[in-house]
């Protein structure tokens, strides 16, 4: 089915899950300080201490199924990563009122409300000692509005390593700009927790073609929603929330630039 779509090396199975492990209830029966035991008429009270942590080990088991994906990095020699969930609303119109709340909890307690941005992890190769530095999730959920510039600059410091922080970065916001206008057209769209994939070579050289050293992809649709979905639900205009993610990223990417362009 993908034979002349994409190139063999740059395919890559994902194994699908049949189950996830004990359920929330399973999982932290008896803790006194767990969600399920703070309740207010009851649901859930959830704290800025639920998400800051990993949850406890789960068991998983995998089915004979597996998802077909492109490797959108197969192509850079040094790919630095880097997952940013977008938007202001993380929950699906078709999420229980458990995970409704959760969810609003998760964005109210981290930068996905002020900014419509969060750091879900990032992959950056480091020249000194030629390996990959790793954050996780709760990096990102550390981060506030204050510091999330601070996420961005772990990303880009390979980059400006190199001195080559106007270029790439140039060539990110020309991409995210594109996506801005196309999605400012879309009337009922709407992108619930997905994410922005932000990827550029570490091996990148001056005076390269920028545009063909990044890649910027659209990731993560289980909860994404639009008229034509046969849902139910129709949402009006653009998706606002994810704008306001977008437009703070471009924001910050930007003033990088200008930041460090005037260094040099």
């Amino acid at each position: 089915k993908f034979e002349g779509t994409i190139p063999a090396h740059r395919i890559v199975s994902k194994p699908s899950f049949s189950h996830e492990g004990p359920t929330g209830s399973e999982a932290e029966a008896g803790d006194p300080e767990s969600p399920q035991n703070r309740t207010h008429r009851g649901r859930r009270q959830w704290t800025k201490s639920d998400f800051m942590k990993p949850k406890r080990e789960r068991r998983i088991g995998l089915s004979n199924d597996f998802l077909v994906l492109e490797n959108v990095v197969a192509r850079f020699r040094r790919p630095n990563i880097i997952d940013i969930k977008m938007g202001t609303r993380q929950h699906g119109d078709d999420a229980t009122i458990e995970k409704r709340d959760r969810q609003r909890a998760k964005c109210k307690f981290t930068t996905s409300s002020g900014l419509g941005l969060r750091i879900c992890g990032m992959k950056v190769f480091q020249h000194s000692n030629e390996s990959y530095m790793h954050r996780d999730k709760y990096f990102g959920r550390r981060l506030t509005t204050e510091t999330f510039k601070m996420g961005l600059l772990e990303y880009l410091q390979p980059v400006i390593e190199m001195r080559l922080t106007t270029g790439l970065i140039r060539a990110f916001v020309r991409r995210l700009n594109h996506l801005k206008d196309l999605i400012e057209q879309q009337t009922s769209y709407r992108f619930y927790s997905s994410s922005l994939l932000l990827v550029y070579d570490a091996e990148a050289e001056e005076d390269c073609n920028y545009d063909d050293r990044i890649d910027v992809r659209m990731i993560d649709f289980a909860h994404a929603t639009n008229a034509a979905d046969g849902s139910g639900r129709v949402h009006e205009g653009p998706d606002k929330g994810y704008l306001f993610g977008l437009r703070n990223l471009i924001q910050f990417l930007e003033g990088i630039s200008c930041e460090y362009d005037s260094r040099s």
